[in-house]
C-alpha cells in the first residue's frame, strides 16, 4: 500500500482509523515530510495533509503532536 492509498482511505468517510492504522499513517506522512527538499516543502506537505492528521490524533491523542497541529492550522 502507496502513501496515496492510505491517505485515501484515511479520507472515507466512515472509515474510522484504528489506533494502529493512526500511528502507522502518521509516521508515514511525518517521515514523507522529512525527505522534502527543505523545511519549507516539508511544512506545506503536512499541511496539505493535515485533516488526515488531524484523524490520527483523534484515534491516537498524543497531547505534544496536538499543539504541533494547532499551531499549524
Amino acid at each position: 500500500m502507496t502513501l496515496s492509498d492510505a491517505l485515501a482511505i484515511a479520507r472515507t468517510p466512515g472509515y474510522p482509523l484504528t489506533a494502529v492504522q493512526a500511528g502507522a499513517l502518521r509516521e508515514l506522512i511525518m517521515r514523507a515530510a522529512r525527505r522534502r527538499a527543505s523545511i519549507a516543502d516539508g511544512k506545506a506537505f503536512i499541511e496539505d495533509h493535515i485533516d488526515v492528521l488531524k484523524l490520527c490524533n483523534d484515534a491516537l491523542p498524543d497531547p505534544a503532536f496536538g499543539a504541533l497541529l494547532r499551531s499549524l492550522s
